[in-house]
């Protein structure tokens, strides 16, 4: 493919965001090498062993959003669990149904599309298909307001080549009460098996750099990981 009339390094006319969310120890952002020969963006993580678009739908960054839905995991009788002198945290997980291992429910991010609504999209896609009624609408949304950035990053994504490659933000919503959660109804949906709360621990095995995610979580809310 000739990319050649692409904006890389920032968003285009059609509000694709081709720039990195990747920065400098100054904090400046990265600027994305182009191959001088074809005109393709190059993968500033280095060559994977797969040049071109691959599976991925934007050459260059491919920007997705995940939403990390979090409370304290609790024993029988109501008391936050602790591990090592820090309190436990558990976190809405999908196992995802292309054999990927389970991951924070999320995906790609539209152009143009509101930064609130892509991880509210993205949760109730995946985790609570056919389940939301009026009452879970208007927690969920109690809920999504009380979210933060967590972290923008290059994810190890399987899919990434040396020409496309996935970059994601990720967005913490806590549940300090357990009572937003609690009556929430889950049913795995768009691209899940299953959804599940799975308690955030170092011995996880999950899709690309997710349990990069869950470590920056549990620093933030200084937990147990």
């Amino acid at each position: 493919d000739d990319v050649r009339d692409l904006r890389f390094n920032s968003a285009d006319d059609n509000g694709v965001d081709r720039s990195t969310t990747m920065t400098l120890d100054d904090g400046s952002p990265v600027r994305i090498d182009i191959e001088s020969d074809t005109g393709r963006p190059i993968n500033p993580y280095g060559r994977t062993g797969v040049r071109g678009r691959g599976m991925l739908g934007r050459w260059g960054v491919n920007h997705a959003a995940d939403t990390l839905v979090t409370r304290w995991r609790r024993t029988a009788n109501g008391r936050v669990m602790q591990r090592g002198g820090r309190p436990v945290i558990e976190f809405v997980a999908v196992l995802r149904s292309d054999g990927g291992g389970w991951a924070i429910p999320g995906g790609f991010r539209y152009a143009g599309e509101d930064q609130l609504a892509i991880f509210a999209r993205e949760f109730i896609e995946e985790t609570m298909e056919g389940t939301l009624d009026q009452a879970g609408t208007e927690t969920l949304e109690k809920l999504l307001n009380k979210g933060e950035k967590l972290c923008s990053l290059y994810c190890f994504d399987p899919r990434n080549t040396d020409n496309a490659w996935m970059e994601t933000t990720c967005a913490l919503f806590h549940d300090e009460t357990g009572l937003l959660t609690e009556p929430l109804k889950f049913s795995a949906g768009d691209g899940a098996d299953q959804v599940s709360w799975l308690m955030i621990h170092s011995g996880l095995q999950l899709f690309a750099s997710h349990k990069e995610l869950l470590h920056r979580a549990a620093q933030r809310l200084h937990a147990h990981f």
